[in-house]
């Protein structure tokens, strides 16, 4: 059985089993559960993402997109709109996505840019960041 990876496509080597998301329709919402093991496999497709915001100041996506692939040099990243104002940044390769984590501080616009490793349980609508570590 394929799969959806995060463009759509689909890829053969990824199952997903029968155990892996069971759909309960017995009430008047569906309650979906996604295994662990499962949550696990589709995170790995993420392991070379980071969480952006930026400090003080609000930038729409497409400028975000622009200033960030110019200033890493990332011309293959992927960018998703999360909310309150965090974006996520997906990088092809390892080495993009370690520039964006250790080679700051970054600034757009006289603004720090946080940048912090995706992880699985991020939430943009339950996550403050109103300052900042910064190395001068």
């Amino acid at each position: 059985m394929g799969s959806l990876m995060e463009d759509g496509n689909v890829e053969d080597d990824f199952e997903i089993g029968d155990r892996d998301i069971t759909i309960d329709l017995s009430r008047d919402i569906p309650d979906i559960k996604i295994s662990f093991y499962f949550q696990t496999k589709l995170a790995r497709k993420w392991s070379k993402a980071v969480v952006v915001r930026l400090m003080g100041k609000k930038l729409d996506y497409k400028a975000l997109y622009n200033r960030v692939i110019a200033m890493w040099n990332a011309r293959d990243a992927k960018i998703v709109d999360l909310g309150n104002d965090y974006f996520l940044i997906k990088f092809s390769c390892e080495e993009e996505y370690h520039r964006a984590l250790l080679d700051g501080p970054w600034i757009i616009n006289g603004s720090y840019l946080v940048v912090k490793p995706w992880t699985q349980d991020f939430n943009a609508m339950n996550t403050a960041i109103d300052s900042a570590i910064v190395w001068v």
